[in-house]
């Protein structure tokens, strides 16, 4: 049973994300310092009766990202500011807005 669960949850989740795009540019200032820009777009439609509903969610941001360097792992943390805009259709009447966004990530490369 634990196994068919798992499988529906997955299929689940799968189907409600998003598919879209993504791009990033980073300039380094030194060698702990880099500016980064970032342009993301993201789209779902989901189906229902009589007619699709389109979600679509766009953000553009800059801002700094801070590396660490040391042994084969190199972690980095950033902070974005910017602007996110989303738009929502359905049965031919659109909604959209836009609004400050921020974005924190960390990882490692």
């Amino acid at each position: 049973m634990r196994n068919r669960f798992s499988k529906f949850a997955c299929a689940t989740v799968v189907s409600l994300l998003m598919a879209g795009i993504f791009a990033w540019l980073g300039v380094g200032v030194n060698s702990w310092l880099s500016l980064v820009g970032e342009v993301a777009s993201n789209r779902k439609t989901y189906d229902a009766p009589g007619d699709d509903i389109t979600q679509k969610v766009d953000f553009y941001g800059a801002g700094l990202r801070f590396a660490g360097h040391g042994g084969k792992a190199h972690p980095y943390a950033q902070v974005l500011v910017g602007a996110a805009r989303g738009r929502i259709s359905l049965l031919g009447q659109r909604e959209s807005g836009s609004d400050f966004a921020w974005q924190r990530a960390s990882a490692w490369t």
